[in-house]
This record gives C-alpha cells, sequence and structure tokens, in this order.
C-alpha cells in the first residue's frame, strides 16, 4: 500500500486517501483534512496510483449505446472533447491514410470505477481513446496535452481538409465514417 495522497474506488465513487503518521492509519482526505484528526494533508496526489476497494458485479455494457453515441455526436458538432479534430478525419501514420472513428471514452476509466453514468462518458476519437487508455487525469486539459504529444511521438498527421490527401485515396464519406 502507498502512503501517499492516491485515489481509492469505493465502486462508483472515488475519493482521496493517504497515510498518517500521528494516528498511523489511513485516513480518506477531505477538503486537504486527513478525516482520522483532522490533521491538514498538503501533499499532491500521485497520478498514477490508485486503489480498488471494492468492485459491484456488473458488466461494462452502456445502455443504448448508438443512441447515446449520436447524442454526443451532435452535442460536440462531432468533435472529439480531448483534440476537436472531427470524427471521421483522416491522418497518416506509417504511410497509411486512415480515418478517426467515434469512440465512448470514460472520464474515470470503467476499470477503476465501473461508472457507466452518462455523466462519466465523452465523445473521443479512437486516436485519444488508445493514448488516454486507462490513465487518470485531473482535467479535460491534461488529456489533451498528454494527447497531442503522443501524436506527435507517433508521428501522427492530422488532415484537416481532405483536399489534402494524396492521390489515389478513396473517397470518404464523414457523414457514415466509411470509405466509399
Amino acid at each position: 500500500m502507498k502512503k501517499d495522497l492516491h485515489r481509492v474506488y469505493y465502486g462508483n465513487i472515488s475519493m482521496l486517501r493517504a497515510y498518517c503518521s500521528y494516528c498511523h492509519r489511513y485516513a480518506l482526505v477531505i477538503d486537504e483534512k486527513l478525516q482520522c484528526c483532522d490533521r491538514v494533508f498538503l501533499k499532491n496526489i500521485d497520478p498514477d496510483y490508485f486503489e480498488v476497494e471494492c468492485s459491484p458485479e456488473g458488466r461494462r455494457f452502456i445502455k443504448n449505446k448508438k443512441k447515446l453515441l449520436n447524442e454526443l455526436m451532435e452535442n460536440n458538432k462531432k468533435r472529439c472533447t480531448y483534440c476537436n479534430y472531427v470524427i471521421g478525419e483522416a491522418y497518416r501514420r506509417n504511410g497509411n491514410i486512415y480515418f478517426t472513428k467515434p469512440h465512448l471514452d470514460h472520464k474515470e476509466p470503467f476499470i477503476y470505477s465501473y461508472n457507466n453514468n452518462k455523466s462519466n462518458i465523452y465523445l473521443s476519437c479512437n486516436l485519444c481513446n488508445l493514448f488516454k487508455s486507462s490513465k487518470i487525469f485531473n482535467s479535460i486539459e491534461e488529456v489533451r496535452e498528454h494527447a497531442r504529444k503522443r501524436r506527435e511521438e507517433k508521428r501522427i498527421e492530422m488532415f484537416n481538409d481532405l483536399s489534402e490527401l494524396p492521390k489515389g485515396v478513396p473517397e470518404f464519406s464523414r457523414e457514415e465514417n466509411v470509405l466509399l
């Protein structure tokens, strides 16, 4: 167990917990205070460490997935929450041309929180969702920066305009997100 401030999941609830050196036990941290003795705890959270205390029985199943995806596509104007590229945007990786696909991404990864509530789900392109993976971030801006760096590392070139595509690439329908 880690003694620094870390995130703990109790089913769908995410809480902060740390070791109290005065009480010699773990305690929840609320409003920067240890709940065992009300002492102030000001250390930074370790974003890479977490614990799952209990997990509800359930499946990774999103009710009305197509309806939710269509609703998010409309609300976000078909743009990824993280990179702001249009879903269906063309990109080049390793000399090959691909098109982004819509994904439903969990703000707090499902594997940790088991939370399929609509408030925990964002519209994402396949690239950002795969780059984010099961990492936990404190803000959308952190995810955006992480995804931008990963695109650079992987040498992914985005095409904002389909006319920029090299000749020989098949026609593409953004509305249906399929090659014609």
